[in-house]
């Protein structure tokens, strides 16, 4: 599309200098024309195009990735506490919905902790 654009832009201004020259017969400054509204939609996709590809790009660079850390390799478990604590806190806000009122988030991690305790 870019060299499509690239080639009929020139054209436009060809036809511009052959006006300008009186050398282009008026079917040429017809297409002239419409050719430019072409133009004009082409850069709007274009522009459109790069906007969307900015934001692909973005969101890609976005990415968290999640490693699993087995136990053993954990030396000291306080120093985790505070990222427990915030993923814990994310959750609650961001992930987990309460059903209603009886099954808010802290119902169910107490429910979870007595049936873990069962197991």
């Amino acid at each position: 599309m870019v060299n499509q654009h690239e080639e009929h832009a020139r054209w436009v201004r060809d036809v511009i200098v052959g006006i300008e020259d009186e050398t282009v017969c008026p079917q040429e400054v017809e297409l002239a024309l419409s050719l430019k509204e072409e133009l004009n939609a082409m850069e709007e996709n274009l522009v459109q195009s790069a906007n969307m590809r900015k934001l692909e790009v973005e969101a890609e660079q976005q990415v968290l990735q999640t490693r699993l850390v087995a136990m053993d390799e954990v030396n000291n478990l306080e120093e985790w506490k505070p990222v427990f604590a915030e993923e814990v806190n994310n959750l609650k806000m961001k992930a987990v919905e309460a059903i209603n009122e009886n099954h808010s988030s802290n119902n169910f991690f107490k429910e979870t902790k007595r049936w873990n305790a069962c197991r």
